[in-house]
């Protein structure tokens, strides 16, 4: 099987000097994905005083500048390279071999967008973004008001301002022929 395979490229995002695979956040987004990791690892301790960060999330202001700029007030942004978070919530159209990142602004722009989201991968099956506000971009750099947490895969890294880039071929892997 590995030598019928064809080696491919797969684009990584690294924000603030940290790389990620799947996506990284800012706001609700990122605090529910770390929620879901300290569920998954049953990690109890933690798990209320990020339940608390879920719940307590309040809209920001943001600008970004770079590859675009935009400005607004969202309780989420989410940077993705994948379609899915690896729990199968639905966050993009972007795939991994794509040289580019994606900025979704709809993914986690309320509690309810983010329980949608998990119930349809579970009880729907469906996994795509059908109705995200999204952006493609290669390097962005993103300030908030107030100052926000950034969550890169399940893992905080650091606080915006960010600069969010695609690092495209950061990684080759074998894939099926």
């Amino acid at each position: 099987m590995v030598k019928a395979g064809a080696i491919r490229g797969v684009t990584l995002g690294r924000v603030n000097g940290r790389f990620f695979l799947e996506a990284a956040a800012v706001g609700m987004f990122g605090e529910a994905i770390v929620l879901g990791d300290k569920a998954k690892d049953r990690a109890f301790g933690d798990l209320s005083r990020e339940l608390r960060a879920v719940m307590r999330a309040e809209a920001f202001s943001f600008t970004t500048r770079g590859a675009f700029t935009a400005h607004g007030r969202t309780r989420s942004l989410v940077f993705t390279n994948l379609p899915t978070t690896g729990s199968r919530l639905p966050i993009g159209t972007t795939g991994p071999t794509d040289p580019f990142l994606e900025l979704n602004l709809s993914a986690g722009a309320s509690r309810s967008d983010i329980v949608s989201r998990a119930l349809a991968s579970a009880v729907a099956g469906r996994h795509e973004d059908e109705e995200g506000l999204s952006f493609q971009f290669g390097s962005l750099t993103v300030t908030t008001s107030p100052r926000m947490a950034v969550v890169a895969d399940n893992q905080h890294a650091g606080r915006t301002p960010a600069t969010v880039e695609a690092i495209s071929d950061a990684l080759r892997v074998i894939v099926p022929a």
